[in-house]
């Protein structure tokens, strides 16, 4: 019969289509086991010499590129208030050594500088900034969405930050006006800002007053004209500050996950946050290491709030130099940006280049023992 030989091919295409098939299976299998293992490692929450929970920790997912950056307050210069009360002129002051990412806060760029009076707009510091940032190389930007200006207080508190102005730690009046300044901000500066992080240490008094349900409501109206607006920009939640490294601080800090919940129930949520925050500025006796167990306790966080998973960025971090000596100060910075590399935080910025608001924490400088750690851990990465 003729036809045999073409019965015979047609039956090894299927025994090879087959056996292609139970491989493409076993492989799917395979690196779906690797994925949950990995998503589920177990972790603990040490403290005081006692095993913690034991809950599985969430792994980090981390982004295209894990990026380590600096807070440059003066990068326009502009009128300081120094240490003895003199009002002076500071020049404009940028890091002469590359820097990937900055994080604009206490840059005269809040809303109560970019919207002094309702309907009254002055963009000018923070174009200036962009373009400074632009002009170093820096592409990514993350802009703190914080700071009611007076006209748009419900309250004024002796507790308010004093150099940030009465009624900024306040909800506003009218969650129109905050949405307007949302609206306003996302708009100009779409495809140029490439995040925004909503609030600011919101466990400090001195910049927030209100609840935690308050906040939640501004991070969602917030998210959700962002996410419209310029869906490529990164929406981060507001980052509790964390002094001290016992475990039951760090989760106290981190409740107010809960309520944002909502804001992440699912992928067509325009109201959600795409990243977690804290602020890390622990004692000089700290060592590095110790922020892999802090992440830890923040993911299981995270994961109580229903959030697993969600990338969660270091926002702010320096160490309170105390008796430090300067080959000390420098191996902080550089052991501590090596745990920042192996835990693959997304984003992390350094409190601050040239600011020396306050001589307690290591001074970023030209020639400061924090300055060579941050030189010799760039060029390594």
């Amino acid at each position: 019969m003729i036809v045999a030989p073409a019965q015979s091919q047609r039956n090894s295409r299927f025994r090879f289509l087959a056996w292609g098939l139970v491989l493409l299976i076993a492989s799917i299998a395979m690196a779906s086991l690797l994925f949950v293992n990995q998503g589920t490692a177990r972790c603990e929450e040490p403290g005081q010499g006692k095993s913690g929970s034991g809950e599985p920790c969430v792994i980090q997912p981390g982004m295209e590129q894990e990026l380590i950056g600096l807070h440059v307050p003066w990068a326009i210069g502009g009128p300081a208030i120094e240490r003895d009360g003199t009002l002076t002129e500071r020049r404009p002051e940028y890091p002469d050594f590359p820097v990937s990412t900055v994080r604009l806060w206490d840059t005269r760029t809040a809303w109560l500088n970019l919207e002094p009076r309702q309907d009254l707009w002055d963009f000018s510091n923070l174009d200036a900034h962009i373009e400074q940032a632009r002009t170093h190389g820096v592409q990514d930007v993350t802009l703190v969405l914080w700071g009611t200006p007076t006209w748009a207080a419900s309250s004024i508190q002796s507790t308010d930050a004093h150099w940030l102005g009465p009624g900024s730690a306040s909800m506003p009046t009218s969650m129109a006006d905050w949405e307007d300044y949302v609206t306003t901000v996302a708009t100009r500066y779409q495809g140029v800002i490439t995040s925004y992080e909503i609030g600011n240490e919101p466990n400090i008094k001195s910049f927030w007053n209100g609840t935690d349900q308050e906040l939640a409501d501004l991070v969602r109206a917030a998210a959700r004209i962002i996410h419209e607006v310029d869906p490529a920009a990164t929406v981060v939640a507001p980052a509790p500050v964390l002094v001290t490294n016992d475990y039951p601080s760090v989760r106290l800090v981190s409740n107010f996950w809960r309520e944002l919940t909502a804001t992440t129930s699912g992928e067509e949520d325009d109201a959600r946050v795409d990243a977690l925050s804290f602020h890390w500025y622990p004692n000089p006796q700290t060592n590095p290491k110790d922020l892999e167990d802090v992440l830890r306790v923040l993911n299981n966080q995270a994961k109580r709030a229903g959030m697993a998973g969600i990338p969660i960025w270091l926002t702010e971090v320096n160490f309170f130099q105390g008796n430090l000596t300067a080959e000390q100060q420098t191996n902080k910075v550089i052991a501590t940006n090596k745990m920042i590399r192996k835990l693959k935080i997304p984003r992390t910025y350094w409190y601050a280049w040239t600011d020396l608001a306050s001589l307690d924490f290591m001074q970023f400088g030209p020639g400061t023992p924090a300055e060579l750690g941050m030189r010799a851990s760039l060029k390594s990465n």
